[in-house]
This record gives C-alpha cells, structure tokens and sequence, in this order.
C-alpha cells in the first residue's frame, strides 16, 4: 500500500473544495481544504504538505501572492488551478516557485499520476 499524501487545498469556492476534497480522500489523500487565502498562508506556513493544490482566482489574495508567502516553506510540490490558464499565467506561477499549472475543471487523471509520484519514496543521499 503506498504512503498518504498530504494535500493542503485551497480554494475560496468552498463547493470545488468539498468535491476536489472528497475524491483525493477517495484515492488515500489525508487533505486539508481552506476557502480564505490568508488561513491558508497561516496553515502553510507551519505545517508542510506534499502537495499544495492552490486556486488562483481568489478574492483578497491570488492565488500568485500566496504562492510567494508559502514556496520556501517545505513543500514538495504546489501545483496552481485556474479556469484561466495562458502562457503568461504559467511562466509567472513557475517564475514564482509553482511545479505546474492545471486548467479547471481539473483532469483528474493527471493530478491522480501526480500524486502517486509523490507517494513514492524520496531517494537520499
């Protein structure tokens, strides 16, 4: 059986939060899902996660700012969702410390590969 991973979710649509929470729990995820942005910069900064799913549009903070709050933190991956996804949004989102950049309505099939990479033993040394 392969490792939990740990998924910090956030989303200020707390409906996307729920339904995208509930299938990563569905494939073994152990998930937190926030809807305010400045919670989430509270819960990433002190607590570490595999992979942070962090919603780009959201009222207060983008998804970019937090992002710059939570990068150095030690995370292993943090990935930015939008509905609006260009060529411009991806260079900034990997400018600023993002692995990748998914479009929304999310492809399951490629965040579900994603994770069990991160299930994976990290090699040492």
């Amino acid at each position: 059986m392969s490792a939990a991973c740990r998924v910090l979710l956030i989303d200020d649509e707390e409906d996307a939060c729920l339904v995208l929470g509930d299938l990563l729990e569905d494939t073994g995820c152990q998930v937190s899902a926030v809807s305010d942005p400045l919670d989430a910069v509270r819960i990433a900064s002190v607590e570490a996660f595999d992979l942070v799913l962090l919603d780009m549009r959201m009222p207060g903070m983008s998804g970019l700012d937090v992002l710059r709050c939570i990068r150095d933190k030690g995370h292993r991956e943090i990935v930015i969702l939008s509905g609006y996804v260009d060529d411009s949004l991806e260079a900034r989102a990997r400018r600023e410390g993002a692995c990748d950049v998914m479009r929304k309505p999310v492809d399951l099939d490629r965040l579900f590969r994603r994770i069990e990479t991160l299930r994976r033993p990290v090699a040492v040394g």
